[in-house]
């Protein structure tokens, strides 16, 4: 039977220096921790477990959170070392890869990277490895997850609770961990098996999506009619309406279920849309401060979702600038519907985009958000980025890596063994 000998050695990476006790020079990292990092020698393992820790302080960081699209992510995927007209994407990667070994920038991963790339029917192990490499182990939490701390905020302000009319984006709302630790050299990803039917129901829904979207455009009024406001409200309301028709479809099958009018089906519960949670959470909220009956709870919750406070929760806010966006450049421009990848962009941008300091997305998603009403650059104090205006992002990127101090550019030559130099 084949063994295998483990050798714990192989945690401990450079840089070495002379062990305090054996003297040997192998006295390397053994691991970084989001504010210090601890020594252990790689031949006598000093300090061992009943002798103390060699711990040393790091100091704190303020990482600048980029998100990079799908469409960035592959182009810099399908990099080889012989690539040719590729230049630019190689070059972009090697600077976004040496930031990010710096300290200074996170390039985080999300769902959303790993839904697309399932979609790919090739390059996706290619493309995986990449976000994975970028991202460090920073990670977004789940659309949801960021739905619910947004709604949080919204209902506190609509019951008078929360005098601040400006919705804060702390990092705890969207990310496990803090995006700013020093990274560890280690990071543990478990792959979940591939579902093509799943995948196969994500194209169907991207189709649907554009399909839906162009029957929307092509009934809009001409640009004389056209209400930008308007039309941003009917994208408010249309949110407000799929939460709430979606929660009643589903409490009333689950009644039929329970008087034995249908039979029983499990994936009513295991599968629910996450709207339901979203009404469900809600209506908890509301009980939780003494609205019992069902006719007052039912008032409060409708009164809640097509009010004011809802419109302003960034992702619904952000979701209707976008879609309306949309229409406004059908009406005085383009008259052309929108295309299958605009139902990511969409969804990415409306819960992931409030947590970054930079995007880099593709042209037309720009376009749709810069442009003037919908303004999101400056109405979430975002900086936009896309192909055609790189010579800016690298602009943007060289501000980033000039400010610098010596004291990062130090620990990060004593914790990964060297400041890699960025020719920008």
């Amino acid at each position: 039977m084949d063994t295998y000998k483990f050798d714990p050695a192989i945690f401990i990476k450079p840089p070495y220096f002379k062990c305090p006790k054996c003297k040997k020079e192998g006295y390397g990292i053994l691991m970084v921790r989001s504010d210090s990092y601890l020594r252990r020698c790689k031949y006598c393992f000093y300090p061992k477990g009943h002798e103390e820790a060699d711990v040393y302080d790091l100091p704190l960081l303020k990482k600048k959170i980029i998100y990079l699209d799908q469409f960035a992510i592959s182009e810099m995927a399908k990099v080889k070392d012989d690539s040719k007209g590729r230049e630019k994407w190689a070059s972009l990667h090697n600077i976004l890869d040496s930031m990010v070994l710096n300290q200074l920038i996170v390039c985080p991963d999300s769902r959303y990277h790993e839904e697309e790339t399932e979609l790919f029917r090739s390059l996706r192990k290619e493309i995986k490895d990449f976000y994975v490499q970028m991202s460090r182990g920073v990670t977004f939490k789940t659309s949801h997850s960021i739905e619910v701390h947004q709604i949080s905020q919204a209902l506190k302000k609509f019951v008078g609770e929360d005098d601040n009319q400006q919705h804060l984006f702390p990092w705890e709302d969207a990310f496990n961990g803090n995006p700013s630790s020093w990274h560890d050299h280690y990071h543990i990803r478990v792959n979940k098996r591939l579902d093509e039917t799943e995948v196969e129901k994500r194209r169907i829904q991207k189709e649907k999506y554009a399909e839906t979207m162009s029957k929307h455009l092509e009934g809009l009024p001409d640009r004389e009619s056209f209400d930008f406001d308007n039309e941003v409200k009917i994208w408010n309301n249309a949110t407000a309406d799929s939460i709430l028709i979606l929660y009643d479809r589903y409490v009333k099958e689950q009644i039929a279920m329970t008087l034995g009018l249908k039979p029983f089906d499990p994936s009513l519960y295991l599968y629910a849309p996450t709207v339901v949670d979203i009404a469900e959470y809600v209506i908890s909220f509301f009980k939780r401060r003494g609205i019992e009956s069902r006719e007052d709870l039912i008032s409060k919750v409708q009164e809640f979702f097509y009010s004011e406070f809802f419109d302003k929760v960034p992702y619904v806010n952000i979701s209707s600038l976008f879609s309306a966006g949309i229409s406004r450049k059908y009406v005085f421009g383009s008259r052309k519907g929108t295309n299958v990848g605009s139902y990511y962009d969409k969804q990415i941008v409306s819960h992931l985009l409030p947590y970054c300091c930079a995007m880099f997305i593709d042209n037309e998603a720009r376009s749709i958000l810069s442009e003037r009403p919908v303004d999101i650059e400056n109405k979430y104090n975002i900086n936009l980025f896309s192909l055609s205006n790189l010579d800016d992002f690298l602009f943007f990127l060289k501000n980033i890596n000039d400010s610098a101090d010596s004291n990062i550019k130090a620990n990060v030559a004593a914790v990964y063994g060297q400041w890699h130099e960025v020719k920008l």
